[in-house]
């Protein structure tokens, strides 16, 4: 090998380290992939950890758990989503409507009914919910979506709330 050919694959790679080290300096390169699911309405992502008890309960509570619908005392087919209950009532447990698919299933929101139910997703047995107002999650989006990567981190009882 001549010695022009090695100065020459050493500016090369120096010239590498260089960019590179430029790019990382810059935040523009940190060398690992972005991992965090794409949101569905095509917005900003959510952070990578969503809290079920942070996160997705509010929601369940306050459009979900109310008077007459998935509260305690009448319990809408059986489910109940109210804090505290909620969680263990719909993680890897069957649904009432469609006994095959469960209400959610880890890492899979297209095969958790509960999460086609409130997106009005096609085949769902009677109506989307909520049944006080079927516009929700389309009026909310960022709410159908933080559920929806809930369920992609796995659907886990408890994780650090979102920032």
């Amino acid at each position: 090998m001549h010695s022009h050919d090695a100065n020459r694959r050493g500016v090369s790679l120096l010239s590498l380290v260089v960019i590179l080290g430029a790019l990382v300096s810059a935040g523009c390169y940190d060398g690992l992939e972005d991992t965090t699911p794409p949101p569905m309405d095509g917005g900003e992502p959510l952070p990578a950890t969503v809290s079920f008890v942070a996160d997705v309960q509010p929601i369940f509570t306050q459009n979900c758990a109310i008077a007459g619908c998935h509260d305690a005392t009448t319990s809408a087919l059986g489910l109940n989503l109210e804090a505290g209950v909620a969680f263990d009532n719909i993680v890897a447990v069957p649904s009432q409507e469609v006994p095959t698919q469960p209400y959610i299933t880890p890492g899979d929101p297209d095969n958790s009914y509960l999460f086609r139910k409130i997106a009005g997703a096609p085949g769902i047995v009677g109506s989307r919910m909520p049944l006080t107002n079927f516009t929700f999650f389309e009026e909310n989006p960022e709410l159908l979506e933080r559920i929806r990567l809930w369920i992609l981190e796995g659907a886990m009882p408890t994780q650090a709330a979102s920032q």
